[in-house]
């Protein structure tokens, strides 16, 4: 009886949301499903110790890249652009990791 429920609520609530804010959705999984690629792929590959750097590696040239990238909308220095979405980047990582420690056994 609940899945049915859940089913019609969710059926409903998407039949009630706007073309494109379904659009917008799918592309936000789509971005998160992607950027989550670039910094897990290592470990399927190498040793922790190893992949540990290959991931910071490709995320700070990932981070630089798409900050540079987003110029092509923002019409800023795209070397700036790029540093300041690595920084950011890097600073959200690093208190994720530091919250991650916080709450390890």
């Amino acid at each position: 009886m609940n899945v049915v429920v859940f089913s019609y609520v969710a059926f409903y609530a998407v039949s009630c949301v706007p073309a494109n804010r379904i659009f917008e959705v799918a592309v936000m999984l789509t971005s998160y499903l992607l950027g989550s690629i670039i910094p897990l792929t290592p470990y399927i590959f190498f040793t922790p110790d190893i992949a540990l750097v290959i991931s910071l590696t490709f995320t700070v040239i990932s981070l630089f890249s798409f900050g540079a990238y987003r110029t092509a909308y923002t019409g800023k220095n795209w070397v700036s652009s790029g540093l300041e979405m690595m920084a950011l980047g890097m600073i959200v990582a690093a208190v994720g990791y530091y919250l991650g420690t916080l709450f390890a056994p």
